[in-house]
């Protein structure tokens, strides 16, 4: 578990209409010679969620839409899915929201982010694939980061 001192280097809170923690630390990822991809991860300012929000700096643009897919490729092999819930119009920016509802699964799926290291992200829109490979250092970083959002509401 991630050190409330560790948690201030990766998550601040602002407050706007509601208190939310997010991400701090740069998560900017290359994709293609082209294509770059920056990761913000916050709690929606609401308790047991995650939401992970890629934008693309993607001339050609992404086109998002709701149901989009996002795979999170684990190191020991596991591969979890979740749908968009929402997007940005005329962006390619797409937000993927995880809600622990209780469930066990969910709860499991929301523990395995803060500790097991992700491979690879990979986003499925209007029948493109972007890949977003994830070095070891940065995988190291993600889970840090959800570890303190998460921690932050509880």
């Amino acid at each position: 578990m991630a050190q409330t001192s560790d948690c201030a280097f990766y998550v601040q809170s602002d407050q706007t209409r509601k208190k939310i923690s997010h991400s701090v630390y740069p998560l900017n990822f290359t994709i293609t010679e082209n294509i770059d991809v920056a990761l913000t991860i916050n709690d929606k300012g609401s308790p047991n969620t995650i939401e992970l929000i890629f934008d693309f700096d993607d001339k050609s643009g992404l086109p998002t839409e709701l149901g989009s897919t996002l795979y999170i490729k684990f190191i020991d092999g596991t591969t979890h899915s979740l749908l968009a819930r929402t997007k940005k119009d005329n962006a390619s920016i797409v937000y993927f929201t995880i809600i622990e509802s209780g469930t066990l699964d969910l709860s499991l799926f929301i523990e395995k982010l803060s500790k097991i290291d992700i491979t690879a992200f990979i986003i499925t829109a209007d029948y493109q694939q972007r890949v977003v490979l994830i070095p070891e250092t940065k995988a190291v970083i993600i889970k840090k980061t959800i570890n303190c959002v998460h921690q932050s509401r509880q």
